[in-house]
């Protein structure tokens, strides 16, 4: 009894240390130098690779606030160029998660949502964005991409705080042109419509 007592004091200990271990990991500043072969792999074409060195940067909590931005772009470039569109979005939502109170972060997730694919499949229910093989059926997911960028656009309007420099200009210009995307011109009554931020619309179907 004496000696199961010793291994299950033991493991337990050794399990201490190695979540001691992650943690310490998970809490480190990441090193610039990766960012660096990162971009150098993506000019080389090296997508996979590159996408290894960006994205773990962009998940990083302690990434540069005025960086994670561009390696979050960066990365779903990636992902995109690998025929992986179907993984931007989960992988899009877990930066926003850790940096939701950056607005630099936020402005970008925003242009990404409004600048990638707008296309996908329904698969089991689910959406799928980019191609898609062996059935499913096409949806165009714009207006829903559209309302998610207002969503995450008017979350970073409160975290501004008075910034006057070129990217808090952008920041603004960009969310007046996501307010009148669609709805200019011949379809300048669509302004008289409310857009509900609280929900996203379906995808419309094809």
């Amino acid at each position: 009894m004496k000696h199961l007592r010793v291994v299950l004091f033991t493991v337990f200990a050794l399990a201490l240390l190695l979540v001691g271990r992650m943690q310490a990991v998970n809490g480190q500043a990441p090193d610039p130098k990766q960012r660096e072969t990162g971009h150098q792999l993506m000019r080389d074409g090296n997508w996979k690779d590159a996408y290894e060195r960006l994205a773990p940067l962009a998940l990083n909590p302690r990434d540069d606030p005025a960086r994670v931005g561009d390696d979050l772009t960066s990365a779903i470039q990636c992902l995109y160029n690998l025929g992986r569109a179907n993984e931007v979005d989960a992988f899009r939502e877990k930066v926003i998660a850790a940096h939701g109170g950056n607005w630099r972060l936020l402005y970008a997730a925003a242009e990404s949502y409004i600048n990638g694919q707008h296309y996908g499949f329904m698969i089991a229910g689910n959406f799928e964005r980019g191609s898609h093989r062996g059935g499913g059926k096409w949806v165009n997911a714009a207006e829903r991409d559209r309302v998610r960028a207002l969503q995450i656009l008017s979350r970073g309007m409160a975290l501004l705080d008075g910034a006057k420099d070129d990217a808090a200009h952008a920041f603004l210009r960009t969310l007046a042109d996501v307010l009148l995307r669609g709805r200019t011109g011949g379809g300048s009554w669509r302004l008289q419509e409310l857009t509900d931020l609280a929900v996203l619309p379906d995808v419309e179907k094809g």
